[in-house]
């Protein structure tokens, strides 16, 4: 006999799957769809050190997200500045890991740098492993950063449904190089999608 926390749990589950179907349905398609990976790459494994926080997509089409404010927070406080050993400097990361449930669950977002070492990190930050991978590459069109990436989320969702490439969600991520960001109205940001 199934018990009424189980039931509610799955109703919960049916109910957010419905949400995030009929967010993807109410946004502009034409953009969304016309993505496609520019290339399918194999990554060594890398150490990224920023700050970090849990959330769902859901909750970040709410009043209550949280991705906005943590890169506002990256930035305010200089957190790029307090992190020595970066392999990269002026490369700045958002890196999704941690997933509960694929997309539809509970993941962390970082947003930091990549990092030869970890050792000596500043108090307060957190440290992600990403192990080495396939991805498949997307490059976003050129526009205001929270514009580009958004339809590219979107396109990259219905291209993982669509595609035959299964993800993996061992960890994805967004590269801001300073060239190709570095006026936020006018971006283009290379987005990982781990697959198998």
């Amino acid at each position: 006999m199934l018990s009424g926390s189980f039931i509610y749990n799955e109703l919960i589950q049916i109910e957010e799957e419905l949400r995030m179907e009929d967010f993807m349905s109410s946004q502009n398609h034409a953009a969304a769809g016309s993505l496609e990976p520019v290339r399918i790459e194999q990554k060594d494994a890398m150490i990224l050190v920023g700050i970090a926080e849990r959330t769902t997509n859901m909750q970040e089409i709410t009043e209550q997200a949280v991705i906005p404010k943590l890169w506002s927070r990256y930035y305010e406080q200089g957190i790029n500045t307090l992190i020595p050993d970066q392999t990269e400097p002026g490369v700045t990361y958002g890196c999704y890991c941690d997933y509960v449930d694929g997309a539809m669950g509970e993941y962390t977002i970082l947003v930091g740098v990549q990092v030869n070492s970890d050792q000596s990190m500043p108090e307060g930050v957190k440290v992600i492993k990403a192990p080495a991978a396939k991805y498949a590459v997307f490059t976003t069109r050129r526009g205001p950063m929270s514009t580009v990436v958004a339809e590219a989320w979107q396109s990259i969702w219905q291209w993982s449904m669509t595609s035959g490439y299964e993800r993996t969600y061992t960890g994805d991520f967004e590269v801001y190089d300073r060239i190709r960001c570095a006026d936020i109205n006018d971006v283009e940001v290379d987005i990982y999608i781990a697959i198998k």
